[in-house]
């Protein structure tokens, strides 16, 4: 598996800098060497890190693409994901997800319930959109965000590359924002890439590499056909879409919370009657949570803490996560981990989730999600209480 170590060690490895090609060059010669792709099998090695060192994800797929113009995706796949031991099939009719363990299959029909059974998981990640993508990689050099971008002659999976670096604007949240496409020298074909970023003082990165090309093969039509992919029909179900449980509502009592901060002191809602309460249920690796906690932050410095507390409410992270975590950001509102029973007597389904109690212990509002008027909206619901 490739990591960012091996991504900086790979860069410092070159063996000399191109200056008879120019980086225009290269990705327009690549652009030309995806062009007119209809069908494509690849093995795929990849590696992905989100926020923190748990959602590290690593492992191998094999996959196998075809064109499809008309379609929604413009892609049917079949990608066997060898780690996680799945398979999923689209041949633009339907979703299929089989589990490989133990046979079973999951059929989705995207024109009720969307493509993020598709775009929204691991596999969504291997699919090369990009190679059936017109002039995809010269565009790049367009990208507003572009600040730098550089050209080397390196290895690569044992292959002479050419490197085309680039380098994106800083921003409050993001720091440290490169990319790296590795492009075979002897037939310009996209065969690497890695990127990585800094948000928030977090690294996240990702890489791939793909072996076993076969570019325009054909294809037997059963390659994207749901009935011969599905390996036992006897494990057949058609997708039903979970049902949200609404929110509490509005002048009920909330209901009690009895648990440990992560500074080790007990907490009881019940304590804190006569002040609002709002209550924060967030996780480390959820990005809207992590934008809110600043204004958050904000409501909880200025307010007098005998009229209103925020209390955050953390179900995944252990207390040393949390504690590490809040610290380096420096929140210090009241913090509650382990809290998966909070989490299912506030019927939470999403994150961040944000309810409001009145002074005398009731459910004043609830929402969902982060904006850039979320610290207005939320001073205004406050305000409307006082």
């Amino acid at each position: 598996m490739r990591t960012y170590l091996t991504f900086l060690l790979s860069l410092l490895s070159i063996t000399c800098f191109s200056q008879e090609i120019s980086v225009k060059e290269v990705l327009t010669k690549t652009d030309s060497a995806i062009r007119g792709i209809n069908t494509i099998s690849y093995w795929i090695d990849h590696e992905l890190r989100y926020f923190t060192n748990e959602d590290t994800i690593d492992g191998r797929a094999i996959c196998h693409l075809q064109a499809a113009p008309k379609d929604s995706l413009k892609i049917y796949h079949n990608v066997v994901l060898l780690s996680e031991a799945r398979q999923q099939v689209y041949n633009g009719a339907s979703i299929l997800h089989i589990n490989l363990k133990d046979s079973s299959s999951l059929i989705f029909d995207p024109k009720l319930h969307g493509y993020g059974s598709i775009k929204g998981n691991l596999i969504g990640k291997l699919i090369q959109y990009d190679l059936f993508t017109e002039s995809v990689f010269s565009k790049k050099l367009q990208d507003t965000a572009l600040v730098d971008y550089s050209l080397a002659e390196t290895i690569f999976d044992n292959q002479e590359v050419y490197a085309v670096s680039f380098e994106y604007k800083y921003s409050d949240e993001f720091e440290d924002d490169q990319a790296t496409y590795f492009i075979r020298k002897s037939d310009f074909f996209p065969i690497g890439y890695e990127a990585s970023v800094y948000f928030q003082n977090m690294l996240q990165y990702r890489s791939y590499s793909l072996s076993n090309i076969s570019v325009n093969t054909t294809f037997e039509d059963k390659l994207f056909d749901l009935d011969y992919n599905i390996i036992d029909k006897t494990k057949v179900k058609n997708f039903i879409p979970k049902r949200k449980e609404p929110f509490l509502l509005s002048g009920t009592d909330a209901p009690e919370i009895d648990q440990a901060t992560i500074l080790g002191k007990d907490f009881q809602l019940k304590d804190h009657k006569g002040k609002i309460v709002i209550l924060d249920f967030w996780y480390r690796s959820c990005y809207p949570c992590i934008k809110a906690l600043p204004d958050l932050q904000r409501i909880a410095s200025e307010s007098s803490p005998d009229d209103v507390l925020v209390v955050g409410v953390n179900p995944f992270d252990n207390k040393e996560q949390i504690v590490s975590f809040l610290r380096e950001k420096n929140i210090t509102y009241t913090n509650i981990y382990q809290a998966k029973n909070i989490v299912a007597d506030y019927k939470v389904s999403a994150y961040p989730t944000y309810y409001i109690i009145d002074k005398q212990g009731r459910i004043y509002s609830a929402h969902e999600g982060w904006s850039d008027t979320f610290y207005d909206d939320l001073i205004k619901k406050i305000n409307s209480i006082k």
